[in-house]
């Protein structure tokens, strides 16, 4: 081989190594983890807004607001990001509205299961869902207010809760006079389907939860309190949906 060829080949050579290595430090494996308040080592496939381009996906961007909170905009909604488990890929999400310690706060924005698609990212539900504690399981929590007393073993009386009350009085969308005939307030927790809402029944709130029973708990044996507790825990989406893109 001549000399003229061995220094073509060897400037192949050279421009293909340093392509290759331009092309890793600009990859998504080479860009610093993020923080946001008590969020940290915040990675790809995410990227906050302030992250270099090159770092994260567009579809799994996340904003750290003005209050150190990390928040994900999805269909519309905010929710705040309480976790990110890189271990079984999933990130845990709660309403902004709701309050801990406020029992008589509720979601912002309704969400339920109908809202995602099975193998669609960037966010799904899978059936297999593997949550953090033994009895959990991905579901749709519900308030509903009745004309009359519901007697079934889903629905959680909540009537006489002192929180409810106060969502009651302060709902603008519901005028009761002192004469109004009495309204009944329950609790619904699960894979709920539209035989599921009694007669003189409509649903008031309806969310998705990471839903475990508290010890000692049944599904018809659940208070106020436990059901708020259940809506400031969050729910969990897992970004594993499908085949695996090519990261």
């Amino acid at each position: 081989m001549s000399s003229g060829r061995w220094l073509l080949l060897f400037a192949v050579l050279i421009v293909t190594l340093f392509s290759l290595n331009c092309h890793a430090k600009t990859g998504h494996h080479h860009c610093h983890s993020s923080s946001c308040g008590n969020i940290p080592n915040i990675r790809h496939p995410f990227r906050l807004k302030s992250d270099p381009e090159n770092c994260g996906y567009k579809d799994y961007e996340l904003t750290c607001d003005h209050n150190g909170r990390l928040v994900l905009e999805f269909h519309s909604a905010k929710f705040y990001v309480l976790a990110i488990n890189y271990n079984n890929k999933t990130i845990r999400l709660v309403d902004v509205g709701i309050q801990r310690g406020n029992c008589s706060s509720l979601p912002l924005y309704p969400l339920s299961d109908l809202n995602f698609t099975y193998n669609r990212r960037p966010y799904c539900v899978f059936p297999n869902f593997k949550a953090p504690k033994p009895q959990s399981q991905p579901s749709i929590a519900a308030i509903l207010d009745c004309g009359k007393p519901v007697k079934s073993p889903l629905y959680n009386d909540a009537t006489s809760s002192n929180c409810v009350k106060k969502i009651n009085s302060s709902n603008s969308s519901v005028s009761r006079s002192p004469t109004t005939t009495k309204r009944y307030s329950y609790l619904l927790f699960g894979s709920l389907q539209v035989s599921n809402v009694a007669d003189r029944c409509r649903i008031e709130e309806i969310v998705m939860t990471t839903f475990w029973l508290p010890p000692n708990k049944s599904k018809g044996n659940i208070s106020f309190s436990d059901f708020h507790n259940q809506l400031a825990y969050g729910f969990e989406l897992s970004w594993e949906c499908g085949e695996s893109p090519n990261w």
